[in-house]
């Protein structure tokens, strides 16, 4: 009876020692199954990080280059009406000449060659 008992002692602890391994090795398991879910959730977000700023950037220059084409296209009109209004002063200006030589020396008569 002794023995019975000394021998189910014995086998308890190796059941005991085997589960402890088991134990020991699903808990490692689970630590490199959590890393390397870390590691793929790291690189998830990171690449979902990279396309955000990617859009982000793509709409910045998208915005960047309407704003472009208004100030240029707002330049360009003003430019032409800078031109224009220039145009006239100048075609103004020179009928005023023109207007000053007929007065002071009449329509071509009296003018030497």
């Amino acid at each position: 009876m002794i023995e019975t008992a000394i021998k189910e002692i014995r086998e308890a602890e190796l059941k005991a020692e085997q589960m402890q391994k088991d134990a020991y090795r699903q808990g490692k398991q689970i630590v490199l199954d959590a890393e390397a879910d870390a590691e793929k959730q790291k690189k998830l977000t990171m690449q979902e990080c990279k396309e955000q700023r990617k859009a982000a950037l793509d709409e910045a220059r998208r915005k960047a280059d309407e704003r472009s084409a208004q100030i240029l296209a707002k330049g360009e009109e003003e430019a032409a009406k800078l031109i224009e209004d220039t145009q006239a002063a100048a075609d103004s200006a020179a009928e005023g000449v023109v207007a000053a030589l007929l007065a002071a020396y009449g329509a071509g008569e009296d003018i030497e060659q």
